[in-house]
């Protein structure tokens, strides 16, 4: 709607008075839109066709309607904005409402094609003519359409206005159905345009969750309860999400359903957050077991993408994470790479930011620098792109990281902390002790190794308090490497960390974090003269992975034993 100043109103609307019948088309067309076509506009008026053809030539030589094309074939115009606003706004309302039902109904029966590929028009007209039934199904409709391209911002505008003429429905049980719905589909689009732990996306799939509680929709259920386990675990809450993933497991097991199955098991895989990356990965290739048995149609096409993200991405990007602290690189660079190409094939930007995340941090956890950047800087460039505020501030984070190591301390810091701020503001709480971790680094890197260590206190803060133990071992080993800085004659406590940090990684069968920690002790021990010590700690470890792998810890841990032979 456009504000039109009294008096600007009055001289237009002065002018559509002195056209006499004419005034009638006027409003008739503004109820349609700026623009519209002479066969709807004939669909609708009530006049002949020598009336309508004389009244539109009046229009015209006004100066008031402007033609495209010839008469009876082109479309039109209003001159601007105002002049469809005064004539729109002298309507009473029971004639707009009518007009408003009218062009509807002409839309669905003369324009089929438009209405299918453009549903927020039919649901404009619908809402404007009192039919609120008939509208919000098309608003629900437009909201999927708009989220099937990606563009969640239209989305969220078409389902809120759904949801805000639930009230006119006076059918409890159709509104209920509808509204679960619309929740849903809210909810999908709010994580990827605010972030999973935005306050909205809590609010969205609880109303759909307690809705589909009090219908007994089990298979809506399914998918409210995947959003508030994507909710909880990025808040940091990780308990509370594996309690939520286990409910989703129950009621993927009673149906015997593979696609929620898939989803279950990718859910309860977030174990490793708590340092069981043994479990996770178990849960994990439960999860691609079923993925074999899930139906290529459109059914399984809607159970596979709960929260908008597909879940056969997912799944991969957890399953690189738990894979990589196992030990097993080569087999986490392959689920990830498969993640990666699975998004690129479907042309989907949210899972390709989410498979290009979780690939750019697996790499940095082995201090690939290079690769991190080259695949941090696209993700930066996808997520600007779609508007993808979570995923943005995580690539800006990893890729401040590899800023720092090109030498660039100042530029790697910023990024560094503009990253950690964004990530902050959406809500998120889930592996902050490993962003410090970067920004630890980083400040150690420019010098400021009081600072780090000081940062790294404040994550092992963090990672107890959350009960998130799965990057303890390297926080461990992050502040033995400060404490030589910092105290570089006193090396017992750094001793003591790396020894802490063995323990924990050996408790968590995490074998990288573990070789990692031993490669770093025993440079220590190299240092102290106690060579054999030293190749004592790092052989069995390094023996434990294939002489093949070209991980950058395994090759370090070679290039050191050579050293102490």
């Amino acid at each position: 709607e456009v504000a039109v100043p009294a008096t600007l109103h009055d001289s237009l609307m002065a002018r559509l008075d002195r056209l006499g019948s004419v005034k009638e088309v006027a409003q008739t067309a503004a109820a349609i839109g700026r623009e519209f076509s002479y066969d709807l506009l004939a669909a609708v008026s009530l006049l002949s066709f020598a009336e309508l053809h004389d009244a539109l030539d009046q229009l015209i030589d006004a100066e008031l309607v402007f033609r495209h094309g010839r008469a009876q074939e082109g479309g039109y115009i209003f001159k601007h904005a105002l002049v469809q606003d005064a004539a729109y706004q002298s309507l009473l309302k029971s004639a707009r409402m009518q007009l408003h039902g009218r062009i509807a109904e002409s839309l669905e029966q003369r324009y089929p094609e438009v209405v299918a590929v453009q549903p927020e028009i039919l649901a404009h007209h619908y809402s404007e003519a009192g039919l609120a039934d008939l509208s919000i199904v098309n608003w629900l409709k437009a909201g999927a359409q708009a989220a099937g391209r990606y563009a969640h911002l239209e989305a969220i505008a078409y389902l809120r206005l759904g949801l805000a003429l639930l009230v006119e429905v006076a059918e409890p049980e159709k509104s209920n159905a509808v509204e679960i719905k619309l929740q849903a589909g809210l909810g999908s689009s709010l994580i990827a345009i605010k972030g999973f732990a935005s306050p909205d996306v809590s609010v969205a799939y609880t109303r759909a969750e307690q809705l589909c509680l009090q219908t007994g929709n089990r298979s809506s259920l399914s998918d409210a309860l995947t959003g508030l386990w994507n909710y909880h675990l990025v808040k940091g809450e990780v308990k509370r999400a594996l309690e939520i993933a286990a409910r989703s497991l129950t009621i993927a097991e009673e149906d015997n359903n593979p696609a929620r199955l898939l989803v279950a098991h990718q859910g309860l895989s977030g174990m490793m957050y708590l340092g069981d990356f043994v479990a996770s990965r178990n849960h994990i290739d439960q999860a691609l077991l079923f993925e074999s048995e899930i139906k290529k149609d459109e059914t399984t096409k809607d159970e596979i993408l709960p929260i908008g993200a597909d879940a056969r991405v997912f799944v991969r990007a957890f399953g690189c994470h738990a894979l990589w602290h196992i030990g097993e690189f080569e087999r986490a660079i392959e689920l990830s790479e498969e993640g990666i190409a699975w998004a690129r094939a479907r042309e989907d930007p949210f899972s390709l930011a989410i498979a290009l995340d979780y690939a750019a941090m697996m790499y940095q956890f082995d201090h690939n620098n290079v690769v991190v950047q080259e695949i941090a800087a696209e993700a930066i460039e996808l997520c600007i792109k779609h508007h993808f505020a979570y995923y943005l501030a995580w690539a800006r984070m990893i890729h401040g990281w590899t800023v720092l190591y090109a030498g660039d301390n100042e530029a790697g810091l910023s990024e560094l902390r503009t990253g950690l701020d964004g990530f902050e503001q959406t809500g998120a709480g889930l592996r902050i002790p490993y962003y410090l971790s970067l920004l630890a680094e980083g400040e150690n890197h420019a010098g400021q190794s009081e600072k780090a260590l000081a940062t790294v206190d404040l994550a092992l803060q963090r990672a107890n308090a959350s009960g998130e133990k799965w990057h303890d071992a390297d926080l461990y080993r992050l502040k033995a490497q400060l404490l030589l800085h910092t105290k570089p004659g006193k090396t017992d406590d750094a001793e003591s960390a790396f020894q802490h940090a063995l323990k924990i990684a050996r408790k968590q069968g995490c074998k990288a974090r573990e070789l990692q920690a031993a490669i770093e002790l025993g440079r220590l021990w190299q240092s102290q003269g106690k060579q054999r010590d030293a190749h004592n700690l790092i052989a069995p470890v390094y023996g434990w992975f294939p002489n093949s792998s070209n991980s950058v810890c395994v090759r370090n841990a070679k290039t050191l034993l050579q050293e102490l032979k």
